[in-house]
């Protein structure tokens, strides 16, 4: 039977006195029986049989909220992409949520992760398009240029250091309140250029797809917070 591990035995006993504690249990959120509410946020299905073969759940037990995902077969080295980027991403510059347990069956090819969530924090979407609270937007006007000078520097070093990650969106990336403090989350296309197809390997492939990232990344700063000629000064120095 595959492991369970834990950073945090505070939310390990949390979740053993809601009746979780084996892989089994986690694999089987909505069928354990523990004590603990489910909420699906994402689901990614299998085109040919409509079976899940990812998913994202929130967990509330006593009022706490987490995150869950799970995948299994083709699906199963996306949770190892984003395990093997908490990891390395904060020599990056960016933090990540923080990872309270995980469990890797490889044989069956199973795999989850468990969230605490962002308390605490805002996602660059609601800032940007002004849903957080006045204050929060306040604070965020103020770190602004700092913030985006942080993710510029971290995207540069990553691709310095050949690792390719599509999904630049404001969904995915969270600001502390009050701080230019980031967090990326949503890591399961996060790799090294190594770990890509052979045609990666092509200069001309290579800057298409940093092309490409730039631009994602543009879109998801672009807005009334950030002026076009702001962005492009920074992103390219």
């Amino acid at each position: 039977m595959a492991e369970v591990r834990w950073s945090s035995e505070f939310d390990r006993d949390r979740f053993q006195d809601a009746g979780l504690s084996s892989f089994e249990d986690f694999w089987n959120l909505e069928e354990s029986g523990a004590k603990a509410d489910y909420k699906p946020v994402r689901q990614h299905l299998d085109r040919k049989t409509g079976a899940v073969k990812r998913q994202t759940t929130i967990v509330r037990i006593n009022k706490i909220k987490y995150f869950v995902k799970r995948a299994s077969g083709e699906s199963y080295r996306c949770i190892v992409r984003e395990f093997e980027a908490l990891k390395i991403l904060p020599e990056f510059g960016l933090n990540t949520a923080k990872l309270l347990s995980y469990g890797f069956d490889e044989q069956e090819k199973k795999a989850f992760l468990i969230f605490k969530s962002l308390s605490g924090y805002n996602s660059l979407e609601d800032l940007i398009d002004l849903k957080a609270p006045p204050e929060v937007i306040a604070a965020f006007q103020v770190h602004k240029k700092a913030i985006l000078k942080n993710i510029a520097s971290a995207v540069h070093r990553i691709h310095k250091a050949n690792y390719f990650y599509p999904d630049w969106r404001a969904k995915h990336i969270f600001i502390r309140k009050g701080t230019d403090e980031v967090v990326l989350i949503d890591l399961e296309r996060f790799t090294h250029i190594s770990k890509c197809p052979w045609y990666f390997k092509y200069r001309i492939v290579k800057n298409y797809v940093r092309m490409q990232e730039w631009k994602k990344l543009k879109g998801a700063l672009g807005s009334r917070m950030y002026t076009k000629k702001f962005l492009n000064k920074l992103l390219h120095e």
